[in-house]
């Protein structure tokens, strides 16, 4: 009988921790919408030409975060390429109060990632020199969002 109270107590514990930490996550929803007509040319990349990339991002907590965000493209060919995580200088980050959605794209995306240091990894510079494009692959572009004052997630890597 004591086993199985234990069992239960340690089953309750663990579920309890759990909770607590899927919900320090989930603070804040990130979508990622890319137009068709989204190109992998390394110009666009670098210019942050992000007209045809459309971010949703949601408040779901119970209080208003400073928000930045954090992008990744990754390929099956071991191509990565992700921006510097940074806290925003005062007044640049992303103000998102309670149960409050926006939904981001072109000049306000560029805007957020401003000053942001792209790292390139798994490229041969050589053959983007001659094509102009990232390597041919199938890609993923992930968002997620920071808490400005303390760079502690808000969102999953999504």
């Amino acid at each position: 009988m004591a086993t199985l109270f234990n069992k239960q107590r340690i089953l309750l514990l663990l579920s309890t921790l759990f909770l607590a930490v899927s919900q320090s996550f989930s603070q804040i929803q990130v979508n990622v919408f890319l137009d068709p007509r989204f190109t992998l040319k390394l110009n666009d990349i670098e210019s942050l030409d992000l007209s045809y990339v459309n971010v949703s991002i949601s408040n779901v907590g119970s209080r208003t975060y400073n928000v930045t965000l954090y992008s990744e493209l990754t390929g099956n060919n071991g191509v990565k390429i992700n921006t510097t995580l940074k806290p925003k200088p005062t007044g640049e980050a992303l103000v998102l109060n309670p149960g409050e959605m926006r939904s981001l794209q072109g000049a306000d995306l560029e805007d957020l990632f401003r000053g942001s240091k792209l790292n390139l990894n798994g490229l041969d510079i050589n053959k983007i020199a001659q094509t102009g494009n990232i390597p041919e692959g199938i890609y993923k572009l992930c968002v997620q969002a920071y808490d400005n004052d303390n760079l502690e997630p808000l969102s999953e890597l999504d």
